[in-house]
């Protein structure tokens, strides 16, 4: 067995910590890579902003469609109670009809007992 002497080479550090030198070979890490060689975010500021805008949109696609379907059932609901009401409408004027008519108020009149007026009753007026 042969003795050899060990040589590491250290990186150089500045007074703040900074290495000088990145690109020295580790034992256990292999080739140390410069930060600048590996991107720090695999997107660019304009691709996540442009994600945020088509996410945004969807989101008030998706939210304007169900104020839609909201609305549209109201406003079925409210078309079906106008025409419920439409219906009572004609009955209550067909009903109305019949009480004023002539021949019903005159038979009313007979039967409660009344009578047309006498002239002493009646006061012109001018």
């Amino acid at each position: 067995m042969s003795l050899k002497t060990a040589t590491l080479r250290m990186p150089q550090r500045t007074p703040r910590g900074r290495i000088l030198n990145r690109n020295v070979r580790s034992p256990y890490r292999g080739n140390v890579r410069s930060r600048s060689s590996v991107p720090s975010h695999p997107l660019s500021r304009s691709q996540v902003l442009a994600g945020l805008l088509c996410l945004v949109l969807v989101l008030l696609g998706g939210w304007t469609g169900y104020q839609v379907r909201l609305v549209a059932e109201q406003v079925e609901a409210l078309r079906a109670e106008a025409a419920e009401l439409e219906t009572r409408n004609e009955v209550l004027l067909q009903a109305k009809k019949d009480l004023i008519s002539g021949d019903n108020l005159k038979e009313m009149g007979s039967r409660l007992g009344l009578h047309p007026p006498r002239k002493e009753q009646l006061v012109l007026l001018r």
